[in-house]
C-alpha cells in the first residue's frame, strides 16, 4: 500500500502525476491530500491514472482520470 503525501508545497502550485498501480495496491491520502469519495477506491484498482493537483498552501486537492491501461 502507499499514501499520497505532499510536503513543502506552495500556494497555487499545481501539476499532474502519472500513477501506475500495476498490482492493484491500496492507495490512501495523507491528511492534507483531498479527493472525492471515490478517488482512493478508483486508483487502488490496477491500472494507469493521470492525477491533477492544486494546492491552496495548506491542502492539496486532487482529481483523477479514468483508468488508461
Amino acid at each position: 500500500s502507499a499514501t499520497l503525501t505532499f510536503t513543502n508545497i506552495a500556494n497555487g502550485q499545481s501539476g499532474f502525476i502519472k500513477l501506475i498501480n500495476s498490482g492493484g495496491h491500496t492507495i490512501s491520502l495523507a491528511t492534507n491530500s483531498k479527493g472525492d469519495a471515490t478517488l482512493t477506491s478508483t486508483i487502488s484498482t490496477a491500472g494507469t491514472y493521470l492525477l491533477s493537483y492544486f494546492s491552496d498552501g495548506t491542502d492539496v486537492w486532487l482529481t483523477n482520470s479514468a483508468i488508461y491501461a
